[in-house]
C-alpha cells in the first residue's frame, strides 16, 4: 500500500494546511487507470492532486480519474471524469489470474470486490452449470470459468457496451468453450431448470430477479443462489434471507444451507453483502 504521507508531502506547498486532512486516504487501480474520490473542498486542486497521485503510486499507472457521482440507471453507469494524464481510459486489468478489458468511466467494475471474485469460484465444482445474471464484463463468470472447470457458464448482460467487453474478455481468457454470452434482459432470456449455481450480482432491487433466478436452478436437485444486495447495516443478512425464503417457498423450494458474507461498506450505514443459499425442492 502506498503511504498517504507521500501524498501529503507532495501537496503541502500548494494546498492550504487546513485542507490537508481532506486529501484522499485510499485510491484504486484498474490497469493503467487510478480511481479516486475527492472532498468538495479540494475540487479547485483536482488536476494537481490527480498528478500527485500518479507520482506517489509506483504501480504502472498513467491516468487519473475522479468519482463525481454514484452508479446510475439500469445499465449501472459509473460517474467518473478524467482529470490528469493519458486521456485514454480503456484499459487491461489483471487480477485473480484473469484478464479484463474495460473502460472504468463507462462500465462498473468495483475494485472493492476483488476478494469476492477470488472466493466465488470456490463454490463451483467441476462440471457444474452456472447462470450469471448481470454478467457485465465477466467479473464473476471469468474467474469461475478460469478456476472452477465448470461445464458451462451462461453469462447474461443487457448493456451492449458491457456485452462487447464480455465477449472480448471471454476470448482474451480463452474460455470460449466454457462461457456462453447472452445479450438481453435476464428476466426474458435466462435459461431454466439447468443450473447448479445462479449468481445475482446486481446490487439494486435484486429481489426483482429472485424468482427468475430460482427458476434457473435444476428442478429435481436444486442448487445455490448467490444473492448480492445493498442494505442498511442492521438489516443484513436477515432481510436478504427473508426475501430468498419467501421467493423460494413460492416456487416449491426451501433453504437447506446458507453462507453469509459482508463484502464491504457501500455508503454510510449501507453495506454490500452476499447470501449464498442452497435451495432444495420441497
Amino acid at each position: 500500500m502506498v503511504s498517504v504521507n507521500s501524498l501529503h508531502q507532495k501537496c503541502r506547498d500548494t494546498i492550504p494546511e487546513e485542507l490537508l486532512p481532506y486529501l484522499p486516504r485510499r485510491w484504486f487501480i484498474l490497469g493503467h487507470v487510478l480511481l479516486f474520490q475527492l472532498h468538495p473542498k479540494l475540487d479547485p486542486w483536482k488536476e494537481m492532486i490527480g498528478k500527485f497521485l500518479l507520482d506517489v503510486d509506483h504501480r504502472p499507472v498513467r491516468t487519473a480519474i475522479m468519482q463525481i457521482g454514484t452508479i446510475s440507471g439500469d445499465f449501472r453507469i459509473p460517474q467518473y471524469k478524467f482529470v490528469y494524464g493519458d486521456p485514454h481510459t480503456e484499459t487491461i486489468h489483471k487480477e485473480v489470474g484473469c484478464i479484463f478489458k474495460l473502460d472504468p468511466t463507462k462500465i462498473m467494475f468495483s475494485p472493492g470486490n476483488t476478494e469476492e471474485r477470488q472466493r466465488l469460484p470456490g463454490f463451483v465444482q467441476e462440471n457444474d452449470v452456472v447462470v450469471d445474471f448481470f454478467a457485465c464484463v465477466g467479473q464473476w463468470s471469468i474467474p469461475i470459468g478460469k478456476h472452477s472447470k465448470p461445464k458451462k457458464v451462461y453469462s447474461i448482460e443487457l448493456n451492449e457496451l458491457a456485452f462487447s467487453y464480455l465477449c472480448e474478455n471471454i476470448q482474451l481468457n480463452k474460455l470460449e468453450d466454457q462461457i456462453i454470452p447472452l445479450l438481453g434482459d435476464c428476466n426474458e432470456i435466462a435459461p431454466e431448470k439447468c443450473a447448479d449455481h445462479v449468481i445475482l450480482g446486481y446490487l439494486f432491487n435484486t429481489d426483482k430477479y429472485l424468482q427468475k433466478g430460482i427458476n434457473a436452478l435444476r428442478s429435481k436437485k436444486g442448487g445455490w443462489i448467490h444473492y448480492h444486495e445493498t442494505l442498511p447495516h442492521h438489516e443484513f443478512p436477515y432481510l436478504s434471507i427473508k426475501k430468498i425464503k419467501t421467493a423460494s417457498e413460492a416456487l416449491g423450494f426451501e433453504i437447506k444451507e446458507k453462507k453469509v458474507r459482508l463484502i464491504k461498506d457501500y455508503a454510510p450505514g449501507i453495506v454490500h453483502g452476499r447470501v449464498s443459499a442452497y435451495l432444495k425442492p420441497l
